[in-house]
């Protein structure tokens, strides 16, 4: 969800899980295991519009490089080579016949 959110512009607090801590690492958003580490770093985004702001930003810019629109070709490439590999196959072979 964090990787979603900041590819959106939406800065978050995360919790400490591994895949967590590694988009944090990406997008610098903040991890929290306390409640009064929730609340440090949840304030100045709910208090400070200019902060928030900043923070959308970055987080944003932080992950263009890994949304899908950068993998379409990618994408179509690998569909179209499973599509075909389906089409290819015959089916025949794997139907018992009594």
């Amino acid at each position: 969800k964090s990787l979603e959110m900041s590819s959106q512009g939406i800065p978050s607090v995360v919790s400490p899980t591994m895949e967590n801590r590694l988009v944090s690492s990406i997008t610098g958003n903040p991890v929290a295991s306390k409640p009064k580490d929730w609340q440090k770093h949840l304030k100045p985004l709910l208090t400070d519009r200019d902060y928030y702001l900043e923070r959308s930003a970055a987080v944003q810019e932080s992950v263009r490089h890994l949304t899908y629109e950068n993998y379409v070709d990618g994408w179509m490439e690998a569909w179209s080579a499973a599509w075909d590999t389906r089409r290819s196959v015959d089916r025949t072979k794997h139907f018992l016949v009594r």
